[in-house]
């Protein structure tokens, strides 16, 4: 089964201000772009998709093993692609800890070293694609983790979607 993905970020934000002796002055701006991806395995390709809404207790670590460690792809396939090409993380709104999306030993070199981290407020979005042919490669118990850390304090819950190429 073929999969098509769009990947984008839409931006729109008006900024309104007004000074002495001035009329209202609105300054629109608008961004977007849009990664497009075809089904395969090259350069703006993808054929694996990974998405879950998953909870992680306090204090603790969700390990995403991506080369076989239990992940289901939506046909409820083994989800271990060889690149990874996207992921998308959304913490739920209603959070009150603070989770991290890490790169461990044996990391996805998806960051730039182990142990580096992009953290993930109540309602944040961290967005990434590497539309390239190579993306991010995939290896088995040298560089297939991804971590989502959460702070002590209570459970969170968050969305991740990831793609990926099986080749």
């Amino acid at each position: 089964m073929p999969l098509v993905t769009r990947i984008g970020l839409n931006v729109a934000s008006t900024y309104s201000t007004t000074g002495d002796l001035s009329t209202v002055r609105t300054i629109p701006w608008a961004y977007e772009k849009i990664i497009s991806l075809a089904s395969g395995v090259g350069l703006n390709q993808a054929d694996k998709l990974f998405v879950d809404q998953r909870t992680v207790t306090t204090g603790a670590i969700d390990s995403l093993d991506l080369a076989g460690g239990g992940l289901l792809d939506v046909d409820g396939a083994p989800f271990a692609p060889a690149r990874i090409k996207g992921l998308i993380l959304f913490a739920a709104t209603a959070n009150t800890t603070i989770l991290s999306l890490t790169r461990p030993a044996n990391g996805v070199p998806f960051l730039g070293a182990s142990g580096d981290l992009v953290t993930a407020h109540a309602g944040s979005l961290i967005m990434l694609a590497w539309p390239s042919a190579a993306g991010i490669v995939v290896t088995a118990a040298t560089g297939d983790l991804i971590d989502i850390v959460n702070a002590a304090g209570a459970s969170a819950v968050y969305d991740i979607a990831i793609w990926g190429a099986s080749a």
